[in-house]
């Protein structure tokens, strides 16, 4: 350092080596900071879309339950279950109201006295398995039930898989109708 008059004047500076070390290591924390911010928002969004899939399957799959536990019984005791197939039933509820829950287009539909509207979107497959007193399960064949077969139903086994980009979820249950039990 040096005096002139009154005023210091100092020789010390950076160099360029020193300011561009400083800057790459700056740019080195930026990149590690965006990359993580990246991380954080992608999964954010993973998180966010799985939870919206499963939160749909389980109020679709809630549906279904609550419906198909309602069939009716006609005098001799049969399911009031007028259309059966792997992809579709038509039931008649306690309350006398006709109910389809079909699959079509990736969307599974509930139809209430002719009125349709979708219940889920993005189904990737549904499926319905009707099963008899014995355990076994009845097989519609490609088609659907005959009228002798839906006599038979005791219980069913409905499942559907949501799908949206890469992510899916399982929905499924056991249903066991209250008026079929009750015999």
């Amino acid at each position: 350092m040096e005096l002139q008059g009154q005023v210091m004047i100092s020789n010390k500076s950076f160099t360029i080596i020193e300011i561009v070390v400083a800057v790459v290591l700056m740019g080195i924390f930026a990149w590690g900071v965006s990359v993580y911010i990246t991380q954080v928002v992608d999964s954010w969004k993973f998180l966010t879309q799985r939870y919206e899939l499963e939160q749909n399957g389980k109020l679709a799959i809630d549906f279904i339950v609550r419906d198909i536990r309602e069939i009716d019984i006609d005098s001799l005791g049969n399911p009031e279950i007028s259309a059966a197939s792997d992809t579709a039933i038509t039931f008649t509820t306690a309350d006398s109201e006709t109910i389809t829950y079909s699959y079509s287009a990736n969307t599974i539909y509930k139809t209430i006295s002719g009125n349709s509207q979708p219940l889920v979107k993005n189904v990737s497959s549904f499926s319905i398995q009707y099963y008899n007193k014995n355990y076994s399960e009845i097989n519609p064949g490609g088609g659907s039930l005959s009228q002798g077969q839906r006599r038979q139903i005791w219980y069913l086994y409905v499942r559907f898989v949501l799908s949206t980009g890469d992510q899916t979820a399982v929905c499924s249950s056991y249903i066991f109708p209250r008026n079929l039990l009750a015999q």
